[in-house]
């Protein structure tokens, strides 16, 4: 999974105020450039897009801007019955 981020990360375009981060040596973390840990803390909003309307999704999205130092985790892909 770490491999996948990292992946992902390596072909996306560089984004301002972004940094980049590398695996460890021993593949099991990820770590800045500089060698210090990378702690990655998200809300896992994994049923945005399925259980929120465009004005809920909106205003959770702009609450968390506003908070301005969490990820958003969620998915496009979840099939909910």
């Amino acid at each position: 999974m770490v491999a996948a981020l990292v992946l992902l990360g390596a072909a996306a375009p560089a984004v301002h105020g972004a940094e980049r981060l590398r695996v460890t040596p021993d593949g099991r973390w990820l770590e800045r450039a500089d060698g210090t840990p990378f702690f990655y803390l998200g809300d896992t909003a994994w049923l945005l897009l399925q259980r929120l309307n465009g004005d809920e999704t909106e205003r959770y999205l702009v609450d968390r801007a506003a908070n301005g130092r969490w990820n958003r985790i969620t998915s496009c892909g979840c099939i909910v019955s």
